[in-house]
């Protein structure tokens, strides 16, 4: 005998109107433990293509700024960041990289974080703005 169906010493019986409700409660709670689940891995893939955007937004600005190096080249080098380490969760990235007044140079990338749920959109994005490194003689 189960020890919650001991009162005082007599058996109790259980009712006839809760049979059956816990096989209920696992039907109804099941499916919205499920689903928050889901949510709390579609938020860590989100999470995870937010940082992988940020460090490819920063290896672009550091390769489009240093010394002898191209806008261009900071382009191809977040790209090929975004294809080695965030290949699974960052889908369709877009770099951009521009020269402002002053030598600045300002690198964007763009993208979606990989959906789990069909029809979600979850951005991200990171801008990263730096001036270009130049070599000055001292005179």
């Amino acid at each position: 005998m189960w020890p919650s169906a001991i009162s005082a010493g007599k058996l109790q019986v259980p009712r006839r109107d809760s049979l059956g409700s816990s096989t209920l409660e696992a039907v109804l709670l099941l499916p919205a433990l499920m689903l928050m689940v889901l949510f709390a891995v579609q938020f860590a893939i989100w999470a995870h293509a937010g940082s992988v955007v940020q460090a490819a937004a920063a290896q672009g600005d550091q390769v489009a700024r240093s010394l002898g190096s191209t806008p261009a080249e900071g382009v191809t080098s977040a790209q090929s960041f975004i294809s080695e380490v965030g290949s699974g969760v960052v889908v369709l990235p877009s770099v951009t990289a521009k020269v402002m007044p002053g030598g600045i140079v300002e690198l964007s990338v763009r993208a979606s974080a990989e959906a789990l749920l069909p029809g979600l959109h979850l951005g991200v994005s990171a801008v990263r703005m730096g001036p270009i490194q130049e070599f000055r003689s001292s005179q």
